[in-house]
């Protein structure tokens, strides 16, 4: 087993590139400060992978809000969080969150409510025409993922949806949600929480 540390992104994204070119079959990263979610972990087979936080540091998601016009089950948006064919992959200790990026169909605004907590604020531009009014958070299909001591926050006024379908089973071990979510899955799916 090899452990890489990643105290930033960069460190982050090279130790997952190490990973892919050496795969020793059993990985460690260990995750000092905040990072962004490096998308090329679900480019890795057949690897048991781990990804530990030290002090919970946060994760962020990059969420993408865009017209996918050609599919007709058409989301609010696009996640980098995307898995397909992943099994063995662990995230633990770890505060996920998330940017979105601001297009001209959507606006955002910070409220701060009396709690001296922020909620932001997503409003739909007018004249667009919108199928889902969820913001998809992560996606897994055909996948076998665990969260174990996570926290998964939602700070908008919108719910995150984590789709788990195709054969998927995602676990959350004593995992802390903030905001609303909901879990969309399939017949052949299984969602654990303990």
């Amino acid at each position: 087993m090899i452990t890489y540390f990643a105290s930033d992104t960069i460190y982050f994204f090279d130790a997952v590139e190490k990973i892919k070119i050496g795969n020793s079959g059993c990985e460690t990263i260990t995750i000092t400060n905040d990072v962004n979610h490096c998308h090329l972990i679900r480019f890795i087979l057949g690897a048991k992978i781990s990804i530990i936080g030290v002090n919970k540091p946060k994760y962020l998601i990059y969420l993408d809000p865009k017209e996918i016009c050609s599919d007709p089950k058409w989301q609010f948006n696009s996640t980098l969080f995307f898995y397909s064919n992943n099994s063995d992959i662990r995230f633990s200790n770890l505060h996920f969150t998330y940017i979105i990026e601001i297009y001209d169909f959507i606006s955002s605004k910070p409220k701060v409510e009396a709690d001296n907590t922020t909620t932001e604020i997503i409003n739909l531009e007018e004249n667009q025409n919108h199928n889902s009014f969820t913001i998809v958070l992560m996606e897994f299909y055909n996948s076998k993922i665990d969260f174990k001591d996570c926290t998964f926050e939602n700070n908008t006024n919108r719910v995150f949806e984590i789709i788990i379908q195709k054969e998927s089973l995602i676990t959350f071990h004593n995992c802390t949600f903030i905001g609303d979510f909901i879990f969309t899955l399939d017949i052949d799916s299984k969602r654990i929480i303990q």
